[in-house]
Protein backbone atom coordinates (compact mmCIF):
# COMPACT_ATOMS: atom_id res chain seq x y z
CA UNK A 1 0.00 0.00 0.00
CA UNK A 2 1.38 3.65 -0.81
CA UNK A 3 0.69 6.10 1.41
CA UNK A 4 0.67 9.65 1.24
CA UNK A 5 -0.81 13.23 1.90
CA UNK A 6 -2.16 16.09 -0.34
CA UNK A 7 -4.34 18.92 0.47
CA UNK A 8 -7.78 19.17 0.67
CA UNK A 9 -10.10 22.13 1.40
CA UNK A 10 -6.80 23.44 2.92
CA UNK A 11 -5.80 21.14 5.70
CA UNK A 12 -3.54 17.93 4.93
CA UNK A 13 -5.06 14.44 4.30
CA UNK A 14 -3.61 11.18 4.87
CA UNK A 15 -4.59 9.23 1.46
CA UNK A 16 -3.85 5.77 0.20
CA UNK A 17 -3.46 4.25 -3.70
CA UNK A 18 -5.68 1.64 -4.84
CA UNK A 19 -5.94 0.81 -8.64
CA UNK A 20 -4.30 4.42 -9.33
CA UNK A 21 -6.68 6.01 -7.78
CA UNK A 22 -6.31 7.91 -4.30
CA UNK A 23 -8.48 6.61 -1.21
CA UNK A 24 -9.05 9.07 1.43
CA UNK A 25 -7.93 6.97 4.88
CA UNK A 26 -10.39 9.00 7.08
CA UNK A 27 -13.44 8.13 4.99
CA UNK A 28 -12.15 4.63 4.04
CA UNK A 29 -12.38 3.75 7.76
CA UNK A 30 -15.17 5.73 8.45
CA UNK A 31 -17.26 3.29 6.05
CA UNK A 32 -15.83 0.26 7.45
CA UNK A 33 -17.03 1.72 10.99
CA UNK A 34 -13.34 1.87 12.54
CA UNK A 35 -13.24 4.65 15.35
CA UNK A 36 -9.47 6.71 16.77
CA UNK A 37 -8.91 6.62 12.55
CA UNK A 38 -5.22 7.79 11.87
CA UNK A 39 -5.37 11.65 11.08
CA UNK A 40 -1.30 11.69 9.66
CA UNK A 41 1.23 9.13 8.25
CA UNK A 42 2.95 10.20 11.54
CA UNK A 43 -0.14 8.74 13.68
CA UNK A 44 -0.44 5.38 11.09
CA UNK A 45 3.42 4.85 11.20
CA UNK A 46 3.09 5.00 15.66
CA UNK A 47 0.15 3.31 16.00
CA UNK A 48 1.98 0.14 14.23
CA UNK A 49 1.53 -2.90 11.96
CA UNK A 50 -1.60 -3.82 13.49
CA UNK A 51 -3.36 -0.24 12.39
CA UNK A 52 -1.55 -0.87 9.43
CA UNK A 53 -3.35 -3.74 8.35
CA UNK A 54 -6.50 -2.44 9.62
CA UNK A 55 -6.28 0.93 7.15
CA UNK A 56 -5.10 -1.77 4.39
CA UNK A 57 -8.18 -3.66 5.16
CA UNK A 58 -10.38 -0.82 5.05
CA UNK A 59 -8.93 1.03 1.55
CA UNK A 60 -9.59 -2.27 -0.33
CA UNK A 61 -12.68 -2.35 0.34
CA UNK A 62 -13.21 1.49 0.41
CA UNK A 63 -16.37 2.80 -2.16
CA UNK A 64 -16.03 4.92 -4.57
CA UNK A 65 -16.91 8.33 -2.30
CA UNK A 66 -14.00 7.94 -0.62
CA UNK A 67 -11.62 7.92 -4.15
CA UNK A 68 -10.26 10.87 -5.62
CA UNK A 69 -8.40 11.13 -9.43
CA UNK A 70 -4.72 11.37 -7.97
CA UNK A 71 -4.00 13.56 -10.77
CA UNK A 72 -6.13 16.46 -9.48
CA UNK A 73 -4.89 16.84 -6.03
CA UNK A 74 -2.25 19.20 -4.85
CA UNK A 75 0.29 16.94 -3.06
CA UNK A 76 2.55 17.94 0.44
CA UNK A 77 5.48 15.88 1.09
CA UNK A 78 5.28 12.08 1.58
CA UNK A 79 6.90 12.83 5.24
CA UNK A 80 4.99 16.31 6.69
CA UNK A 81 6.70 16.32 9.70
CA UNK A 82 9.80 14.68 9.96
CA UNK A 83 12.33 15.49 12.58
CA UNK A 84 15.29 16.02 10.22
CA UNK A 85 16.41 15.91 7.12
CA UNK A 86 19.74 14.65 6.45
CA UNK A 87 21.71 14.71 2.91
CA UNK A 88 25.06 13.08 1.86
CA UNK A 89 26.85 16.00 0.16
CA UNK A 90 29.27 13.47 -2.58
CA UNK A 91 26.18 11.70 -4.18
CA UNK A 92 26.69 14.00 -6.97
CA UNK A 93 30.08 12.87 -8.87
CA UNK A 94 29.83 16.41 -10.30
CA UNK A 95 30.29 17.87 -6.66
CA UNK A 96 32.37 15.13 -5.76
CA UNK A 97 35.20 16.39 -8.85
CA UNK A 98 34.88 19.88 -8.25
CA UNK A 99 35.29 19.29 -4.51
CA UNK A 100 38.90 20.43 -2.73
CA UNK A 101 39.94 17.71 -1.31
CA UNK A 102 38.00 14.44 -1.67
CA UNK A 103 37.44 12.92 1.92
CA UNK A 104 36.90 9.16 1.15
CA UNK A 105 34.06 9.07 3.40
CA UNK A 106 30.61 10.23 2.88
CA UNK A 107 29.84 14.39 3.98
CA UNK A 108 26.44 14.51 5.79
CA UNK A 109 24.38 17.61 5.77
CA UNK A 110 21.05 18.65 7.74
CA UNK A 111 18.34 20.67 5.42
CA UNK A 112 15.24 22.18 7.55
CA UNK A 113 12.18 20.46 7.19
CA UNK A 114 10.33 22.95 5.33
CA UNK A 115 12.92 22.09 2.52
CA UNK A 116 10.27 19.48 1.34
CA UNK A 117 7.73 19.61 -1.08
CA UNK A 118 5.24 17.40 -2.82
CA UNK A 119 5.00 15.03 -5.82
CA UNK A 120 5.11 17.63 -9.06
CA UNK A 121 5.09 20.67 -6.80
CA UNK A 122 7.84 23.59 -7.61
CA UNK A 123 10.94 23.93 -6.27
CA UNK A 124 11.29 27.68 -5.46
CA UNK A 125 14.37 29.35 -5.48
CA UNK A 126 14.08 33.09 -4.37
CA UNK A 127 17.04 35.74 -5.24
CA UNK A 128 19.42 36.29 -2.01
CA UNK A 129 20.88 39.83 -1.83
Amino acid sequence: MKLGTILQNGKPVLIAERNDKGVIVAAACDQAGFTNVPKTLNDLIEAGETELKRVAQAVTNARDDAMLDLTEVTWLPPQPRPSKVIGVAFNNMGIRKSAHRDPGVPNFFLKAPSCLTGHNQPIIMEEHY
